[in-house]
Order: structure tokens, then C-alpha cells, then sequence
């Protein structure tokens, strides 16, 4: 029972710092530009209103209830829907610099027919597009490429050697 006591707490532990790794290495490119600098050419507003629109269709959905109700409330999901997209743009910019991966529209297109095929839930992919005008390019920018670079940049991560290097024994 101690064995897999303190293996647990070992796997924990280089879980914790593998995510603190991961966490130090988008932050280290925080600074580096302004947010209209870090979108997809230049439109940071156009993408955080997308971003917003997609949020307030999965709070619908999650909660069944009225999207926002006050400005208060409104201006709260704003400020998280730029502190999240903030960091994914961080996130892209670390697979540029540090892994030499950049997402471009054919990927984008590819991942967009994908899902279209292997979709369960067709109802609320139509409400995503509908929010999104149904135009493809806002689509693909505020639904297929934040999955993408989560996906893309945490299998890099787990694949880096340098920083997964084993945890030297206490």
C-alpha cells in the first residue's frame, strides 16, 4: 500500500509540474505583444465578439436559462472570454516559437469537415454556426482553433523531452 501511495503521489507531482511547465512557457510570451498584435491578422475585437458569441450560446445550452441578464453580468463574461482568449493566443504563439507549429487554413478546413462529419450533435453545431453568421472563416477562427491548439500544443508538450525530463529522486 505505500508503494502506491508514494507512486501516486509521484505521478501527481510530475502531473502538477508538467501543467506549471506548461503554464511558465505560454506566460513567458504574455509580455511579448499587445492582444491586437497576438490575432489572426490583427482583428482582436472582431475575434473576442466571436468568442463571446460562442460563450453565450454554451451558457444557454449549459443552463437552459436567459444568456445574460444585466451589463454587469455581461461585462464578467466579457472580461473571462478575453483573459481565456488572451492565453490561447499566448498558447499559438508557443507552438510557433517554441515547436515550429502553425495552424493554417487548410488544417483549419480540414478540422472543420471533420467535425461536420463526426459530429453527434448536430443541433448545437447549428446553433455555433448560427451565432457565427454561418460564415466559415469566423467559424473556423473562434470554434476550430482554440480545440486546435489545446489538442496540438499539449501533445507537443507531453512529447517535449527537455522539459518532461524525469524527476530526479528525493
Amino acid at each position: 500500500m505505500k508503494t502506491l501511495t508514494g507512486r501516486i503521489h509521484r505521478v501527481a507531482c510530475a502531473s502538477w509540474i508538467a501543467a506549471l511547465a506548461l503554464a511558465c512557457l505560454t506566460a513567458t510570451f504574455a509580455n511579448s505583444q499587445s492582444p491586437a498584435g497576438l490575432a489572426p491578422a490583427g482583428n482582436f475585437q472582431q475575434l473576442l465578439e466571436d468568442r463571446l458569441r460562442v460563450e453565450l450560446v454554451y451558457q444557454s445550452l449549459r443552463t437552459g436559462a436567459p444568456q445574460v441578464e444585466t451589463a454587469e453580468q455581461r461585462a464578467e463574461l466579457r472580461s473571462r472570454v478575453e483573459q481565456r482568449l488572451l492565453r490561447e493566443l499566448r498558447s499559438e504563439r508557443v507552438l510557433e516559437e517554441h515547436y515550429s507549429v502553425r495552424i493554417d487554413r487548410d488544417a483549419l478546413q480540414l478540422e472543420l469537415e471533420r467535425i461536420n462529419r463526426a459530429s453527434r450533435n448536430g443541433d448545437v453545431l447549428a446553433q455555433l454556426y448560427a451565432a457565427l453568421d454561418d460564415d466559415p472563416d469566423r467559424i473556423a477562427e473562434a470554434l476550430i482553433r482554440p480545440k486546435m491548439i489545446a489538442r496540438i500544443l499539449q501533445s507537443r508538450f507531453d512529447e517535449d523531452c527537455e522539459i518532461n525530463k524525469p524527476l530526479a529522486a528525493p
